[in-house]
């Protein structure tokens, strides 16, 4: 409620978004297993990250569609932020897709590569959420 003005809110679709909790993560469709919710605000999900907006040239360009930059309350809040590479300002971030067992999930990379096998005691992970806006 303090992110938005109540101008911006009405903005802001509902948008419906098919769950895996496990089995088969790289699915455009629910495994079966998931809730289908309604969001505003969501996560993308390991197809998304792979398809779509995400996947459309070359492997080392969709790996930088990916690379998320930190904001100033991410980093306060302890994300960790790549400084060692030439993709400077990225952290690595959760998606919202189970992961090949109970103690993973998917994650994207410091260097934009999606992930299936990320510990999720991983605290020092952001998150890059996902809207839709009526325009």
């Amino acid at each position: 409620n303090s992110a938005f003005t109540e101008r911006d809110k009405t903005a802001i679709s509902t948008t419906t978004v098919l769950n895996n909790v496990t089995g088969d993560y790289d699915s455009s469709t629910s495994d079966g297993t998931g809730t289908t919710t309604y969001d505003k605000i969501y996560f993308k999900s390991y197809y998304e990250m792979n398809s779509g907006l995400f996947s459309t040239g070359t492997t080392n360009q969709d790996d930088a569609r990916r690379l998320c930059s930190p904001t100033d309350f991410a980093l306060s809040n302890y994300a960790y932020m790549n400084t060692y590479s030439y993709r400077t300002r990225s952290i690595q971030y959760w998606t919202r897709s189970a992961g090949s067992s109970a103690s993973y999930a998917c994650s994207v990379e410091i260097y934009g590569r999606v992930n299936y096998d990320t510990y999720v005691s991983n605290a020092y992970y952001g998150v890059r959420p996902a809207l839709h806006l009526a325009l």
